[in-house]
């Protein structure tokens, strides 16, 4: 989906995300069930996040220009 001279970046970013969301999510989840003695609110935040995910990758996705036709001249009078 990305490419170009900033693919490097993207994907340093994409993985460091990554990386932060394997290392606290276990964390995070569990001490949301220590609070309210369930993982519905877990999964729930867990659900939100990847809509959240989603939304931001689509609104960063480049956009594909159409090829345009090419014009016409019109004959000058």
């Amino acid at each position: 989906l990305f490419s170009g001279r900033h693919f490097g970046a993207i994907n340093g970013v994409i993985l460091g995300g990554m990386g932060v969301g394997g290392a606290a999510g276990p964390w995070v989840g569990g001490y949301i069930h220590d609070l309210f003695g369930s993982y519905r609110y877990a999964f729930g935040i867990t659900i939100l996040c990847f809509g959240a995910s989603a939304i931001a990758f689509v609104i960063a996705a480049p956009r594909r220009k159409l090829p345009q036709p090419p014009t016409q001249p019109t004959p000058s009078e």
